[in-house]
């Protein structure tokens, strides 16, 4: 799991890493990028535009899904932290998945519940101009080499928040036994 919160070295989100990255990749390839964060942070949000921008700037396409449906009760301004999976091909057409079969299931629930698609992410409004939330003077939009300085202060001051969170999740003898 990847996180811009202290937890990966913020030169894995910058736009040339994934140029990079889809110049490698096969023309059939698809890149799958598992990330944790608060969907609502700024830097969430550049590193998730960075690297859908960069796919479909250059022909390609992306597809997004959370692990759990944003909270009915969540209010703007909260915390929104999620579990997300990021799907990208170097082609612009669709991404199609097809669906599970028993043998892909192994016999387990977690399998059982993960290999159907649901939670959908609407990666436009990640792509688009936040009007209602625009990112303050200091946050950079798209997250590339010129400004790896200010991205690893702000991933650096996430780091505390992220793992107080972690530690609302499982206890903190489970992290240092980890």
């Amino acid at each position: 799991m990847t996180s811009l919160q202290g937890v990966t070295a913020p030169e894995l989100f910058t736009s040339e890493m994934w140029q990079d990255t889809r110049t490698i990749m096969a023309p059939d390839g698809v890149l799958v990028v598992n990330f944790g964060g608060d969907l609502e942070s700024s830097m969430s949000r550049a590193a998730i535009r960075t690297l859908v921008h960069g796919f479909r700037q250059t022909g390609g396409n992306c597809r997004a899904f959370r692990e759990f449906p944003k909270p009915k009760n969540w209010a703007s301004g909260e915390i929104d932290f999620a579990n997300v999976v990021v799907f990208c091909q170097k082609d612009r057409g669709p991404i199609r998945f097809r669906g599970p079969v028993e043998q892909d299931y192994l016999k387990s629930l977690v399998r059982n519940q993960s290999l159907v698609l649901k939670n959908e992410i609407e990666l436009p409004v990640y792509l688009r101009d936040r009007e209602e939330k625009p990112d303050k003077g200091n946050e950079p939009r798209i997250i590339d080499d010129s400004n790896l300085h200010r991205i690893r202060k702000q991933a650096a001051e996430g780091a505390a928040e992220h793992w107080e969170l972690m530690n609302e999740v499982l206890d903190w003898s489970v992290w240092a036994n980890w």
